[in-house]
């Protein structure tokens, strides 16, 4: 399978995935900002943080399936995953599970804590191998004209 046709499908798995929870979040704002406000690491700004994240997780998902911006929405999906991963295993490790509020949207926050680490993991890992392949690509002939 070429490098462009792997990319494009992680690119795409990431779109769905990124519009997905950002525009569940934004249908049930009052939850989103409910949850927020319930985070004891980020619950002084939940009108701030239910708003600006739901907006980078579109704009990402938008600079993916833009060619020309493509490169730019994977480090933005790696930067994502990164901090959401970071703040997952701190909330595990630091807080009790009466403690940790979801703001996940949809059926995201169906899934354990442990579950999203998991999931996060792997979904950060799978940006940077889409990244790596960029890169390699790009070296040969560029990808996004």
């Amino acid at each position: 399978m070429k490098r462009s046709t792997i990319i494009e499908m992680i690119s795409f798995a990431f779109i769905l995935l990124f519009l997905y929870v950002g525009i569940s979040k934004f249908v049930d704002f009052k939850n989103t900002q409910f949850d927020f406000n319930q985070a004891p690491v980020i619950g002084r700004y939940p009108t701030l943080f239910a708003t600006i994240i739901p907006l980078l997780e579109i704009a990402t998902a938008i600079c993916l399936f833009v060619p020309r911006w493509r490169k730019i929405g994977l480090f933005a999906t790696s930067t994502l995953m990164i901090i959401f991963t970071v703040y997952v295993a701190y909330m595990l490790r630091a807080y009790t599970a009466y403690e940790r509020p979801c703001s996940c949207g949809g059926i995201m926050r169906k899934l354990s804590w442990q579950s999203h680490l998991y999931f996060n993991i792997i979904a950060t890992a799978l940006s940077f191998f889409a990244i790596m392949l960029f890169r390699k690509a790009e070296n040969e002939k560029p990808l996004n004209s």
